[in-house]
């Protein structure tokens, strides 16, 4: 068979991250597992992977400045020429014209735009489009892939799509044991980070519920001198109120951003941390537990959308997603357990992170594409 995958996400000069990352991994475990099919990989613009091109692996560039425009339009001329059988979009949108012989599937990782507000910069005008765009795709798609119950729910509810249409899929986990993860003696030097500390890695973004993390350490600090909060990652939209709440803090010196840090910071980060803090609003699927997880670091996270899902019963869930109280009952929790029960938390995120890989994941869509395993 001819697959056609779109990997535009993959641009060159940007970071392998979210669905770029996603799409990596599956089409490299695609190509290094599967010996029959032949593969064409789309784009409008270099992409900053290699994929070793042969005879079965064809990389196919079509400039385009606008990605919408391409892969709304153009990219379904490319599908006609190369007679695909299958084609499948790693991102919420498909091709405008559907091509009668063609198979169309994508990945619909989550809908938190349109169900949720005050977690985008796009203008309305703008969500609206994006609205469209995927309700359509949705239409013509002959599946669906859902990384999670809770994304496909959403998709049923809110997009009106069948059921039988969608394929839940679940993600990958990662843990780069190449990296060395940086020193105690280093982050203190370079951050002023000292145990214990509670830690937040990612974008921080109103999504990802930072205010809630600020003010439940707030609440903490008071009986608790010692403790930390390492907030690490760079700053999105939408955080100049928190920002201004931590520097009026008295407890500020207390809180650390470190902005963009290196994978081996942020190993040594998690490998130090009482827990990991992830009150999202919304996770379509939920990485960042994983990678906690996989360092045996405890987890505290909301009890919506995929993240019961994915935490299992590893981690520890607030009904609440905005009580800064119920947070800080449950980071006092961390610090009150014995050294015993900590190691019985630990042992259970690590056996959830193992049960969730991207050869599994891979695996199953190529099934989904082809009828059988790889």
């Amino acid at each position: 068979m001819r697959i056609g995958i779109n990997v535009s996400v993959l641009k060159a000069g940007e970071n392998v991250s979210g669905i770029g990352y996603y799409t990596y991994r599956i089409v490299k475990e695609l190509l290094d597992n599967d010996t029959e099919n032949e593969y064409y990989l789309f784009s409008n613009c270099e992409i900053s992977v290699h994929f070793p091109e042969n005879s079965r692996v064809h990389n196919i560039l079509y400039p385009c400045r606008n990605r919408l425009l391409w892969s709304r339009y153009l990219l379904g001329w490319q599908i006609q020429k190369f007679n695909l059988d299958i084609f499948w979009s790693p991102t919420h949108n498909l091709p405008i014209v559907k091509q009668k012989k063609t198979k169309y599937y994508m990945t619909v990782h989550d809908i938190a735009n349109h169900i949720l507000g005050n977690i985008s910069q796009s203008k309305s005008s703008q969500q609206k489009y994006l609205r469209i765009i995927l309700d359509h795709s949705c239409k013509i798609a002959d599946g669906i892939i859902a990384p999670s119950n809770a994304t496909k729910k959403d998709l049923v509810e809110h997009f009106r799509v069948a059921p039988q249409k969608i394929s839940v899929i679940y993600e990958g986990g990662d843990k780069e044991s190449s990296i060395k993860p940086a020193g105690e003696q280093e982050l203190e030097e370079k951050y002023q980070v000292k145990k214990p500390y509670f830690l937040y890695v990612g974008t921080l973004q109103p999504r990802k519920n930072i205010e809630t993390i600020v003010d439940s350490f707030l609440r903490l600090a008071k009986n608790e001198p010692t403790a930390q909060l390492v907030l690490a990652g760079g700053t999105g939209w939408g955080m100049d109120k928190v920002l201004e709440k931590i520097q009026k803090s008295s407890f500020k010196e207390r809180i650390i951003l470190t902005g963009y840090i290196s994978e081996e910071e942020k190993a040594g980060l998690y490998k130090n941390a009482e827990a990991f803090l992830f009150p999202s609003q919304y996770e379509g699927f939920g990485i960042p537990v994983l990678e906690s997880f996989s360092y045996g670091v405890p987890v505290i996270t909301a009890k919506n959308s995929s993240l019961p899902e994915v935490g299992g019963n590893a981690a520890i869930y607030i009904e609440n997603v905005m009580s800064s109280a119920e947070l800080e009952e449950c980071m006092k929790k961390i610090l009150g357990l014995s050294e015993a029960d900590r190691m019985l938390l630990s042992e259970k995120g690590i056996r959830q992170f193992n049960r969730f890989t991207w050869k599994k994941c891979a695996r199953e869509i190529f099934e989904l594409f082809c009828g059988k395993a790889v």
